[in-house]
């Protein structure tokens, strides 16, 4: 990822929702779009991904931050803990991002 990375969050381009790099003309065929590198790590959430529709949501991710600060539409963990996940994460599992408000019970 660098400085040219882009996830697409304007509903009326044709690259809504997806993942796309900034021409270097720097003419871009969107109005808004999540700059990708200003996270040191991340996850896409493939939300609204197939068939993409446009206005039912984009650009979700799990990110880095300091895991207590809230985040319109993403999830932020400290590095450490997205460390975690990042080792435990497996894509071919088809894993499922489950969220609920509040804190769950200790164990």
């Amino acid at each position: 990822v660098d400085a040219r990375d882009r996830f697409v969050d304007d509903p009326r381009s044709p690259h809504y929702n997806t993942w796309q790099r900034l021409p270097a003309s720097g003419r871009a065929a969107w109005r808004s779009a999540e700059e990708l590198a200003r996270y040191r790590l991340g996850v896409v959430v493939l939300h609204n991904a197939a068939p993409v529709r446009a206005s039912a949501g984009s650009a979700i991710f799990l990110h880095d931050g300091d895991g207590r600060t809230a985040s319109v539409g993403c999830t932020t963990l400290a590095q450490s803990d997205l460390l975690l996940v990042l080792r435990w994460l497996s894509p071919e599992a088809k894993p499922l991002l489950v969220q609920v408000p509040g804190q769950l019970p200790s164990r």
